[in-house]
């Protein structure tokens, strides 16, 4: 509850302050994990305090097979198509658009792990709480309230931003 304990260190108010989870739809069926998944997958709006650019340059490095898929439109987004083509990764790093519905549900149901690279102070993002339904670990930075989403190590790993 790494939010509420930074709202109360700032005393922003005399009353108490709650922690409320976010939460998924009435009828979201939650699915255990149990094939490897065909590639990593980040889905979110592309901006810069995303990390997405972070994200494919830590891929490049990596040598990874796996291909990572980019779902999402943003302000960012002819930036990251430049560093794709500058690394030469159009075949293994695809920008797949903006999806929703059962699109989403499926490439998300694919998927080997989802990734939130954010440099942000994100609060409880719904993607990853989507990718936990469908049985997928999530990569997620040491930021805001994600790493109280993913138990490193169990659910998914947590790293250090940037």
């Amino acid at each position: 509850m790494h939010h509420k304990r930074r709202l109360e260190e700032a005393k922003v108010t005399q009353g108490p302050i709650r922690y409320m989870a976010n939460f998924l739809p009435v009828g979201t069926e939650f699915k255990n994990g149990t094939d490897d998944g065909k590639y990593f997958l980040y889905f979110g709006r592309l901006s810069r305090e995303k990390g997405v650019l972070t994200l494919i340059k830590g891929y490049a490095a990596s040598g990874i097979d796996k291909p990572l898929y980019i779902v999402g439109r943003g302000p960012e987004e002819e930036e990251i198509r430049a560093l794709i083509s500058e690394l030469h990764l159009e075949e293994k790093v695809p920008l797949l658009g903006f999806k929703t519905g059962q699109d989403l549900k499926d490439v998300v149901a694919n998927a080997h792990c989802v990734c939130m690279p954010s440099e942000c102070c994100e609060n409880a993002p719904y993607s990853i709480m989507e990718a936990q339904a469908a049985g997928r670990p999530a990569i997620v930075s040491r930021n805001g309230g994600l790493p109280e989403l993913v138990t490193d190590g169990i659910t998914g790993y947590v790293f250090t931003p940037n």
